[in-house]
């Protein structure tokens, strides 16, 4: 009798799925987007005042890749997120998506969720890492079960050293960020925007990620400005060789227009804390600057609420 009711519901749901319509729209286009390191922060940098820099880890979370736009027709996109370590040498997969028409490529720069894909080089213990919660000088929610917003977790981690002479310097950083959505991706010399694209069916367009550890020294917001270690070197306060988070915070920031993204739009649900001087400068300031689109800068914004809401 089992055997005869089991027959019966296969064969009813072959009868359902056959009258279901096929997907009648026209062949889309394809867009992959792969990430890897810049060629700074693989193989290490030289500042505009004499230290030679390098990286042992370079953790960011990058997800998320998506087609945006009002002429944009979307088929799908890449909902997950990854953990890449860019110290490791070789490009890996982002995301794709799929779509036609006028589109304009956008993913996101976040801390990891506890799905990430893992990449080349990085372990469960380093998702771990990340993932823990960074509550010093946040003021949490009573109802933090209930909490609609990310909580504070790193989105980007930095350790490595830099030398010059026989001067031997030390960093490691945490960094707790927004979720940025990332797009519009300007190349400065001829204005070209290499994120927006027209996809035709059958197109199999291919895209690269950067992410420049060498942006985290940079003294100001445009690529003109210096790149400069001497102010962090000094700022080891307590002489042990291993410059701070804090003590970067000692360090004067430079005088900038307001962020790229407003900062004063906060409301309560944003723990992200405020750090001072050149801390602050490179959260609010250099970290959206990191990831390049086929060697571009993007247009920054705080990622929207997603559907649901809840903690990430």
């Amino acid at each position: 009798m089992l055997r005869i009711i089991s027959s019966s519901i296969v064969l009813g749901s072959f009868f359902i799925i056959g009258c279901l319509p096929g997907d009648t729209r026209p062949e889309p286009a394809r867009v992959y987007v792969t990430a890897e390191a810049s060629d700074e922060s693989l193989n290490g940098f030289t500042t505009d005042d004499g230290w030679a820099v390098h990286f042992d880890r370079l953790l960011a979370g990058l997800g998320n890749v998506s087609l945006e736009g009002d002429d944009c027709n979307e088929y799908s996109g890449s909902g997950y997120d990854r953990l890449y370590d860019f110290a490791v040498p070789g490009a890996q997969k982002l995301g794709e998506a799929y779509g036609l028409s006028k589109c304009d490529i956008e993913f996101r720069l976040r801390s990891p969720s506890d799905e990430s894909l893992l990449q080349q080089g990085v372990t469960k213990q380093d998702l771990e890492f990340m993932r823990e919660l960074e509550l010093d000088n946040v003021e949490v929610p009573e109802n933090i079960s209930f909490f609609d917003g990310p909580l504070p977790r790193t989105g980007v981690y930095v350790r490595g050293g830099a030398t010059r002479g026989d001067i031997v310097k030390r960093f490691e950083w945490k960094f707790v960020i927004r979720r940025y959505e990332l797009s519009n991706c300007e190349n400065p010399a001829d204005g070209s925007t290499t994120s927006v694209v027209t996809l035709k069916g059958g197109d199999d367009l291919r895209l690269a990620i950067s992410l420049h550890g060498d942006e985290l020294f940079r003294e100001g917001l445009e690529l003109s400005d210096a790149r400069t270690f001497n102010e962090l070197a000094a700022a080891d306060a307590d002489g042990d060789g291993l410059i701070s988070l804090t003590e970067v915070g000692a360090v004067a920031a430079p005088m900038v227009p307001p962020p790229v993204v407003e900062m004063n739009d906060r409301d309560e649900n944003d723990l992200v804390p405020k750090l001072p001087g050149r801390a602050g400068f490179i959260v609010d300031h250099i970290l959206p600057r990191l990831a390049y689109l086929d060697g571009n800068r993007c247009q920054v914004r705080i990622e929207e609420p997603r559907m649901g809401g809840g903690p990430f």
